[in-house]
């Protein structure tokens, strides 16, 4: 089930002038041979920690200024959607709640809620 399904699936239901966005990637994987594009690459943990903390905050400042040249270097497919999510968002305040983050084999995974504050 995509991810968008199941968050929308677990929340309460809203009024219906309530808007609230989703955005969920990950990063990918490692592969085995060390000299293999997108091998294990220190700088990935804390990449991954700071968009985590940026969509638990809803910190659109935090998510526009990520590096596009890290993201691209780390294959992390989620870099570009965060950004758009950040300038849609933009001109009122949110709320930011992290329902799922885990790295499972290497791989990072975050599902978050922004609803209006």
């Amino acid at each position: 089930m995509p991810a968008w399904r199941w968050a929308r699936r677990s929340r309460p239901r809203r009024p219906a002038r309530s808007r609230w966005a989703c955005s969920s990637s990950a990063t990918a994987p490692p592969p085995t041979p060390e000299k293999a594009p997108g091998y294990l690459d220190e700088r990935a943990g804390p990449f991954d920690a700071a968009v985590a903390a940026a969509l638990r905050t809803a910190d659109r400042d935090a998510l526009a200024a990520l590096d596009p040249a890290l993201g691209t270097a780390l294959l992390a497919a989620g870099r570009a959607p965060w950004q758009v999510l950040a300038g849609a968002t933009a001109g009122r305040p949110w709320r930011g709640e992290l329902l799922h983050s885990s790295v499972p084999f290497g791989v990072a995974y975050h599902v978050a809620v922004w609803t209006p504050a």
